[in-house]
């Protein structure tokens, strides 16, 4: 089964681009539940949870809230088949994706290794989307356009394990609140 680590937006954050995945998703007609919106940092097959735990926490130990700026591009994901938003790879989160991957690997936990290496911010799911719309070229450029979000920040608040969700109450495994100075 797959698990996935993942940066959660404050409410604030979430609050602002709502409005913003809500209209994506309509233009996109993708899935009607949206997901919260969240980075992915890894995906991991099959790991012992006891033994994940005090990895995560050793990763996230000398870090704060902190945050993320976003770009105006949108791009599909055919991997993930979700719907994105690119961010700046710079600063905090960057750094936490490499020690993540170093401290999994070194643990011994079987990461997956993902064709988009960028980070990005998971705006809708297009797991009920039809194959054939999904194989052509969608032109994203008026989305973007009309997005606005070019430098916008956000702040991440803290990091949840997910596995993969059969049931809607059980997708959240463990949540890891960042400090605030």
């Amino acid at each position: 089964m797959k698990y996935y680590i993942v940066a959660l937006l404050n409410e604030d954050s979430s609050e602002l681009i709502n409005p913003i995945q809500k209209s994506v998703s309509k233009r996109l007609k993708a899935n009607r539940n949206l997901p919260v919106p969240h980075i992915t940092l890894s995906v991991i097959e099959n790991p012992n949870i006891d033994k994940l735990n005090p990895v995560i926490e050793k990763v996230l130990s000398p870090y704060k809230k902190f945050k993320v700026e976003v770009d105006n591009d949108i791009f599909i994901s055919d991997e993930h088949k979700t719907i994105n938003v690119l961010l700046h790879e710079r600063g905090y989160i960057k750094k936490i994706k490499t020690n993540f991957d170093d401290m999994l690997k070194l643990h011994g936990f079987n990461i997956r290794e993902v064709k988009d290496t960028r980070l990005s911010l998971t705006l809708a799911n297009l797991n009920y989307y039809q194959k054939d719309t999904r194989r052509k070229s969608l032109d994203t450029t008026p989305l973007s356009e009309s997005m606005n979000l070019n430098n916008s920040t956000f702040k991440i608040s803290g990091f949840e394990v997910w596995k993969v969700p059969h049931n809607k109450r059980e997708i959240k495994i463990k949540r890891y609140d960042l400090k605030t100075f």
